[in-house]
């Protein structure tokens, strides 16, 4: 029966329809539940993540301190060739100060020097009067120190001076100052300053004698003497015990 059939086809149908929806609607796997049965595997992945991003900045440091390292010996060969540009620069300018004024050129403190005036240094004079040792006697006055001249040579200077000073803050004072000899004119200069600290005697040698002068002195002391051309200036140490000489 045409109707009978139509009912059957609709049953059948429907029996296999069901069980195809069935298989449709059978659950599967969600991702939670995956990673929650490897969880594991999400920690390896993070690590490697990490390791990755340091190899990465270990590489990009490494690079830069290269670069840098690169930059510092460029810098250094630039200062190299400016330090030979500029040493070329001043031989060329010497060069040319050479073929414009004949001088080699020199810095502006050297040109100043050049043209100031030069004093001359003065020339020593030899010694031609010879100082002999001295000796020091111990009188009521004080000590008095003998010292004489020997000339090396014949020929004698017209006029000796001699200069006798002793320090200005010492308690020790010069009494006299006089040629051993009583000299037989009278052209002999004797004097000493009323603070008893500056002495002179100035004469020709004929009228010194032996060249052989007294200084007296109320206490030890050092004095400098000083004479005229031929004696060389000379230091006494006068003391009770004797008498040294310090050559200036």
């Amino acid at each position: 029966m045409p109707g009978d059939g139509s009912i059957l086809d609709w049953t059948s149908r429907d029996l296999h329809i069901a069980p195809m929806k069935k298989n449709l609607q059978k659950p599967t796997d969600s991702p939670v539940s995956s990673a929650k049965k490897n969880p594991a595997r999400g920690s390896l992945i993070a690590t490697g993540a990490m390791f990755l991003i340091v190899v990465l900045l270990w590489k990009d440091s490494s690079q830069t301190k290269s670069a840098m390292q690169k930059l510092a010996e460029q810098n250094a060969q630039q200062r190299e060739t400016l330090a030979a540009v500029q040493s070329e620069l001043k031989a060329a300018n010497t060069e040319l100060d050479f073929f414009k004024t004949g001088e080699f050129g020199k810095p502006m403190a050297d040109k100043v020097a050049k043209v100031a005036p030069v004093v001359p240094k003065p020339v020593e004079e030899p010694e031609t009067l010879l100082l002999q040792a001295p000796t020091v006697q111990q009188t009521a006055a004080g000590l008095v120190a003998r010292f004489e001249f020997t000339p090396n040579s014949t020929e004698l200077p017209g006029q000796i001076t001699l200069v006798v000073r002793i320090p200005a803050d010492s308690d020790a004072k010069i009494l006299s100052l006089k040629p051993v000899a009583k000299p037989s004119y009278t052209s002999v200069e004797c004097v000493v300053d009323a603070k008893g600290k500056l002495g002179m005697v100035e004469g020709s040698p004929a009228d010194l004698q032996a060249l052989a002068f007294e200084l007296t002195v109320s206490e030890p002391v050092k004095a400098l003497v000083r004479g005229s051309k031929g004696i060389k200036a000379f230091e006494l140490d006068i003391a009770p015990s004797g008498c040294t000489v310090r050559k200036l």
